[in-house]
């Protein structure tokens, strides 16, 4: 009946095992009920930080979900930014940190750093519908944003690649 405690086990317990889905499970409950979010962050912190080294796979999961913390529940984004791009040194494909940070530079008018994540999202979009979504977004965003019509060109062209009757890049 002690909540507290129960997410001081279960946290222990993350140390032990950052990559177990009940744990996170655990974690994710408690820390919604007692508001205390930031103490899977430093967790993570500390699992990151361990003597012995730690493993790619735990890195990348400890990362994400301290990224994911820090996005949704706590509102920081400059840590999250931090955090979804080592997210990405380690995953470059990383579907999950590219989306959040289109999300997150498109909201704090980063246009140079959006640009980038679109062109990233870009590489990796296999579905022609949000292909042709993203290159127009790139356009908008370096035509309107980024003063580059070249580069805005370039994009609607390609968008109409991929939708020959797009009337936005017509």
């Amino acid at each position: 009946g002690d909540i507290g405690q129960a997410f001081l086990w279960w946290l222990r317990a993350y140390m032990d095992d950052p990559q177990s889905e009940q744990v996170a499970d655990e974690i994710d409950r408690l820390a919604e009920v007692t508001l205390e979010w930031s103490y899977i962050v430093d967790v993570g912190d500390q699992i990151l930080e361990a003597e012995d080294g730690v493993s790619p796979e735990v890195k990348l999961a400890v990362l994400s979900r301290s990224a994911k913390v820090l996005d949704h529940k706590m509102q920081d984004y400059d840590r999250a930014i931090s955090f979804y791009r080592q997210v990405l040194e380690l995953d470059q494909e990383n579907a999950v940190a590219l989306e959040a940070l289109d999300r997150i530079y498109s909201g704090a008018y980063m246009w140079e750093d959006l640009a980038e994540i679109l062109q990233r999202r870009i590489q990796i979009t296999l579905d022609t519908e949000e292909l042709v979504n993203l290159e127009l977004r790139l356009a908008q965003v370096f035509e309107e944003y980024l003063a580059n019509p070249e580069n805005a060109i370039a994009a609607y062209n390609r968008a109409l690649d991929n939708d020959t009757r797009n009337e936005t890049a017509l």
